[in-house]
């Protein structure tokens, strides 16, 4: 299986996951320390502790809901489908993408940049306008990631295994705000 990602939106979106996560996590670790210290009687008195761990709930919450959404698809690929065709993501979403390939060929999901579609035949002259693609062999399953567009609109979906694209195997990805 071939991954290509392509895209510096997925690396942000991976680095700002990350960073949320650590808030969260010291934001945790302050509420029990607070906790902790007021069972010590170490000053901190009960309405302004419970002032304050509904201060970082809602701050946690909040810096939570900031994070990237994530999106579950699952696609399968025969000769020559995708089933379905088309598929809905919010724009920078983590996307989690079951592929099945129930066909006796090896395909590809290949997602073309914006704006960009795919020649036919489907051949080198199109690698420079792929988003992110992943390729499985005939009868295989896999789960793959990637980050979704930040550009709301519709990008083609197509297989770009020779011979395919001609047999008008493809799709749409349509990136909501």
């Amino acid at each position: 299986m071939m991954m290509t990602f392509r895209s510096v939106q997925t690396k942000i979106n991976i680095i700002l996951g990350w960073i949320f996560g650590i808030l969260h996590h010291e934001l945790k670790r302050l509420i029990l320390s607070l906790l902790s210290q007021c069972q010590g009687g170490q000053g901190l008195n009960k309405t302004r502790l419970l002032g304050l761990i509904v201060f970082m709930v809602s701050a946690s919450l909040l810096l939570s809901a900031c994070g990237p959404k994530s999106v579950i698809l699952d696609v399968e690929m025969k000769e020559f489908a995708f089933i379905p065709d088309r598929f809905t993501v919010p724009a920078g979403a983590k996307v989690t993408l079951k592929l099945k390939n129930t066909g006796a060929l090896e395909h590809e999901f290949v997602i073309m940049v914006f704006g960009k579609e795919a020649t036919l035949p489907f051949n080198e002259d199109d690698e420079a306008n792929i988003y992110w693609e992943a390729e499985l062999d005939a009868r295989e399953n896999a789960i793959v990631e990637f980050t979704a567009p930040s550009e709301p609109g519709e990008y083609q979906v197509v297989c770009g295994t020779p011979g395919h694209l001609e047999q008008n195997m493809k799709g749409v990805l349509v990136v909501t705000p």
